[in-house]
């Protein structure tokens, strides 16, 4: 790729496209990410603020082989946003606008560079809220959310992007708008090419609107948080929470007892529970009638009770308590962050491999002399995550980054999960590190079939050169 010229920062500043240059605003805006682990080392922001204005930056720089990287609210934990090679950055912050709303069927057009939570306070007012939910919503904006086909909290009721994204606006590499922005719920017309963006990381063009299908808001609410003292157990509530709340369950989290120290030491937020538990598990319901859902939530307990699976429970029921205790939740991974140097890893596996992910990574590193003591390398290594969609976040926090902790992670770790017939990226993606990783996981035909549509798509190389399957 070539470098970006004074030439080049003349025409985007002719051609009337909002631009950033100072490396100081640069470098704590938009070149490193939300961990601050990948840093960039772009020297030019550019803010579109139209689909017409990327249209023309993209055209533009595949002929002069620019590389582009697309960011979005840079809340990935990846890498994947970030400018690693001098790219100029493409942000879409200036993408912002609400393009319509269909009340009767709940679907939504909004550009790429609308935030998560603006948008779900904007259809409440219809009767409706966003099918994803992420801790970083404050932040996060749909197009990053779709090009990383995000899960988050919900995904168990809600379903991935796949299932939710209606249609998209997209800008290909040359510069062509590719425009599938359907509102419609039905159509078999064809490929379904919108699928290919969802995920790709800004890999095969820039997202720049989309067409959502919103969920109703719900009607009755509950959240009960348990304390369990096997992994066994949670396996076993799970079992019992679908049979017994069925079509209302709507998220199934837990989390261990390090990690909820963790919360109250580093975020300052008090435990859910009264006790101390070796493992703790959120169930929220979302329906349409209270006093049926509660009906459901007593069932439920009762079973659980009766099979001597939980030590504690706590209901929520009140939205400012149930506020709080999503709170502590989706601040799990900001407190590991700040708890030390934390290597975070983000893997899909079947359920009876979930815990044993866990016992693995403490057995070989603690073989390796980099954990087991208190003045070992490594000093926490901890599991949580969504049972309910089989997503495990692994937490290995050490003292410092230290090259001898991350040669003894990788790639024993993402061999480990391929063994056992995991995904090396569940919700975080490939980003700048994991597209290497991606054989554990992928078949050498799949991979090639990826690099074939990468090639068809982006034939030179400029966007997000060097990450995702560039590099598998």
């Amino acid at each position: 790729m070539n470098p970006v010229s004074p030439q080049d920062v003349e025409y985007f500043t002719r051609a009337g496209i909002e631009i950033a240059q100072s490396s100081d605003k640069l470098d704590k805006q938009f070149n490193a990410d939300l961990f601050d682990k990948h840093f960039g080392d772009t020297q030019v922001a550019l803010f579109p603020n139209s689909t017409e204005q990327v249209s023309s930056i993209l055209s533009y720089c595949n002929e002069h082989r620019i590389g582009v990287v697309t960011q979005g609210g840079n809340s990935g934990v990846a890498g994947g946003a970030i400018a690693h090679r001098g790219e100029v950055l493409l942000n879409m912050r200036n993408m912002n606008k609400v393009r319509d709303i269909d009340p009767v069927v709940g679907i939504l057009v909004a550009e790429s560079g609308c935030i998560l939570e603006d948008l779900d306070n904007h259809v409440q007012q219809f009767g409706y809220i966003m099918p994803v939910d992420l801790g970083a919503r404050k932040k996060c904006m749909i197009g990053g959310n779709v090009s990383t086909n995000a899960g988050g909290l919900r995904y168990l009721r809600y379903g991935s992007m796949h299932g939710n994204v209606l249609g998209i606006e997209a800008v290909l590499p040359d510069g062509r708008i590719l425009d599938t922005l359907f509102t419609l719920k039905k159509d078999a017309s064809g490929y379904d090419i919108k699928q290919l963006f969802i995920g790709a990381e800004g890999t095969l063009g820039v997202v720049t609107a989309v067409s959502i299908s919103l969920a109703p808001i719900p009607k009755a609410s509950q959240v009960v948080v348990l304390g369990l003292s096997s992994f066994s157990q949670i396996q076993r509530t799970f079992v019992l929470a679908r049979q017994e709340l069925g079509e209302i369950v709507s998220a199934f989290e837990f989390w261990e007892k390090r990690c909820n120290e963790i919360v109250v030491e580093f975020e300052g937020y008090q435990s859910p529970l009264n006790d101390a538990h070796e493992f703790y598990v959120l169930v929220e319901t979302r329906g349409s009638c209270a006093h049926h859902d509660a009906e459901k939530m007593d069932t439920f307990l009762k079973a659980i009770r009766k099979e001597n699976l939980i030590e504690e429970a706590k209901m929520f029921n009140e939205s400012k308590a149930v506020e709080e205790v999503w709170l502590f939740r989706s601040q799990m991974a900001n407190a590991h962050n700040k708890s030390g140097c934390m290597y975070v890893y983000d893997f899909s596996l079947p359920s009876k491999y979930q815990f044993d992910l866990l016992v693995a990574t403490k057995s070989h590193m603690t073989l390796l002399n980099l954990y087991g003591n208190e003045e070992s390398p490594v000093k926490d290594i901890t599991i949580f995550g969504h049972i309910g969609d089989q997503n495990i976040h692994l937490q290995v926090i050490a003292r410092s980054f230290e090259s001898s902790v991350e040669q003894a992670l990788e790639p024993w770790i993402y061999e480990w999960v391929g063994s056992h017939n995991g995904s090396v990226a569940a919700e975080h993606g490939l980003g700048a590190h994991k597209g290497k990783f991606l054989k554990y996981s992928k078949s050498p035909t799949v991979i090639s079939t990826m690099k074939s549509i990468k090639q068809l798509f982006d034939p030179h190389g400029i966007m997000n050169p060097g990450k995702h399957v560039s590099c598998a």
